[in-house]
């Protein structure tokens, strides 16, 4: 596992081990990053496109509360796009939809990074009642 500077180890549990860093790693308040490794059994690439797909049905196989989705937008050659992502409600939450950007980066060691962070876009639609 490679322990980077600045990012804070959380857990190891099952195989995965989970590190995160902000402001204030250690205040559980304020925002931050999380990075996990795991080892699996597939290539990088297999599970890169796995990470990336738009295949919602595929999608809902690994996270049941996603609804719907669409792309709004792609940068930089398709390794960038920003999406919109509908959720059911989570008791006690009420349902939820988020806009994301993703990026998609192959290093020159065969690792492929994947990096989802929180964006604000004006083609998704108003969610009502919130």
């Amino acid at each position: 596992a490679r322990a980077t500077k600045d990012w804070a180890f959380v857990l190891f549990k099952d195989g995965v081990r989970v590190w995160k860093r902000g402001h204030a790693a250690k205040d559980e308040r304020s925002s931050f990053a999380v990075k996990a490794e795991v080892l699996v059994g597939c290539s990088a690439d297999d599970l890169t496109k796995l990470l990336l797909t738009r295949d919602y049905d595929v999608i809902r196989r690994f996270n049941p509360t996603v609804v719907d989705g669409r792309d709004l937008e792609w940068r930089d050659g398709r390794r960038e796009r920003v999406t919109y992502i509908e959720t059911k409600p989570v008791w006690p939450l009420r349902p939820r939809d988020f806009v994301c950007r993703v990026r998609h980066t192959s290093l020159p060691d065969g690792a492929q990074l994947v990096v989802n962070t929180p964006a604000a876009d004006a083609r998704a639609p108003v969610y009502k009642g919130l």
